[in-house]
């Protein structure tokens, strides 16, 4: 069957034929890639066109989120996201954020960094994830709105995919994954969208979190290459950090060794921890003088 969908995509790109019908092969093909991956893609009821279904309304509903959130309020998250990479110690080098505009090739390149198996800790839960290459594929859409170029990928409890856009000439990735539970039911969705960054670095922007990630083939005492992601929530309503931990959990390409998911306290919280102590000792001293 596999055979067959891409000898179908390569003929229909040669009869020059609609841009949904080669999405579709595309999707089919994805599916059977994933579904042979791992099991789970059917636990969660999900066939070639539930698949497909949920292309559509995720991409739908991360442009919508793109055009609330940029196009409508252009500057809010740029100045919340530009000063993240200050706070962070130094377990694992998060790059300066250059919130820029992508360009297609780059955009392509930074999302083919992710392509493959990877293996690591969420919080105690192991995960296993698999981001399959990126399909260039060309799909006119709702307003001003073209779709170039999609990836997909299996994320552990979910499906999720990362779009390159083009809106007025300009060039955007996007991104959508949906959370299955344990009995294979859809829990939540989170439609986001990014900036490029230095070192090839992808800055994720979601209604609550920023996340910063990135595959590093340098020595940081890992055996190979590992996929970092960073983050830390922020409030919705004030756009401003919340008072909590933020974390690092490092993917390896291989299932050996994983690295340990990593809190880091906020600087604010541990004061107010510290404080709530002082008059804890206070209280105590009350007591004993008394």
């Amino acid at each position: 069957m596999k055979t067959l969908i891409i000898l179908l995509l390569a003929f229909s790109s040669w009869l020059g034929c609609s841009s949904p019908s080669e999405v579709s092969l595309q999707l089919q093909a994805d599916y059977e890639e994933l579904a042979s991956f791992t099991a789970k893609i059917k636990h969660y009821q999900l066939d070639p066109t539930t698949f497909e279904k949920r292309f559509w309304q995720g991409l739908a509903q991360a442009t919508e989120y793109f055009t609330e959130d940029v196009l409508q309020h252009p500057n809010g998250k740029r100045k919340l996201a530009s000063p993240f990479h200050l706070r962070f110690p130094k377990i694992h080098e998060v790059q300066r954020k250059s919130l820029s505009i992508t360009q297609l090739a780059d955009g392509i390149a930074a999302l083919e960094r992710f392509a493959g198996p990877w293996y690591g800790l969420w919080e105690e839960m192991k995960v296993t994830h698999l981001w399959l290459p990126v399909r260039q594929r060309q799909h006119p859409l709702k307003g001003d709105f073209q779709l170039l170029a999609f990836q997909s990928a299996f994320t552990g409890d979910g499906i999720g995919w990362n779009f390159l856009i083009r809106h007025e000439g300009e060039v955007h990735m996007l991104g959508h994954v949906y959370h299955f539970d344990s009995k294979g039911k859809l829990s939540t969705q989170t439609p986001h969208y990014a900036y490029l960054d230095q070192a090839g670095q992808i800055t994720w922007i979601t209604p609550d979190h920023i996340f910063f990630e990135t595959v590093c083939h340098e020595d940081h005492g890992l055996p190979g290459k590992h996929y970092v992601i960073t983050g830390e929530s922020y409030d919705q309503v004030t756009h401003t950090p919340h008072v909590t931990n933020r974390f690092q959990a490092i993917y390896l390409a291989k299932d050996h060794l994983l690295p340990q998911f990593q809190y880091f306290p906020h600087r604010a919280g541990q004061a107010k921890l510290a404080l709530k102590a002082l008059s804890g000792l206070r209280g105590l001293w009350a007591a004993v003088v008394r």
